[in-house]
């Protein structure tokens, strides 16, 4: 696949990548550094254009990678989503994940974090995958932090992989 690159961080930066030009095989890069990280508070409404919304078989990735300790696992990254969301109502997920039958998906190298009271069932991170038997998932090497208990990722029909993540209320 080829790699299309993201302006920034915002839910509207990334989707005109992923929704418009980029097709299933795809890399998606979004801009950044550790140093110098690209920011941006997303608040899970779809109504209000404020949930990532995916459907294609894609990696989505940060340009430049977390900061990893000895044992592989991050500790600052060039991507960092802000939980803007108050309440905690169905779909209100900050990114949802609707598979494509039969391909790869990758989520990796973002950190998300914020303090939601509280969340619907449906997670903060949500995949839907229906044909199970060739389609594949992997969240590698994000930080999900500060997220008050809350679910954080909600995988319906997934086989995949999450590993090297960092997950800490």
């Amino acid at each position: 696949g080829g790699t299309c690159a993201a302006a920034g961080c915002s839910v509207a930066e990334i989707e005109t990548e992923t929704t418009t030009n980029a097709v299933n095989g795809d890399i998606v890069t979004v801009p950044g550094t550790v140093a110098v990280p690209c920011t941006s508070t997303w608040n899970g409404s779809p109504s209000a254009g404020n949930q990532l919304a995916i459907t294609k078989g894609i990696t989505l990735t940060a340009l430049n990678p977390c900061t990893l300790n000895g044992a592989g696992i991050p500790t600052a990254c060039a991507v960092i989503i802000t939980d803007g969301t108050t309440g905690g109502t169905s779909n209100d997920q900050l990114l949802r994940w609707t598979c494509a039958a039969g391909q790869y998906h990758e989520l990796s190298e973002f950190k998300f974090t914020g303090a939601r009271a509280t969340i619907g069932n449906d997670g903060v991170i949500q995949f839907d995958c229906l044909n199970t038997t060739t389609t594949r998932v992997s969240v590698a090497r994000n930080m999900i932090v500060d997220m008050n208990n809350n679910k954080l990722i909600v995988a319906n029909n997934v086989i995949g992989v999450a590993h090297h993540n960092y997950i800490h209320e």
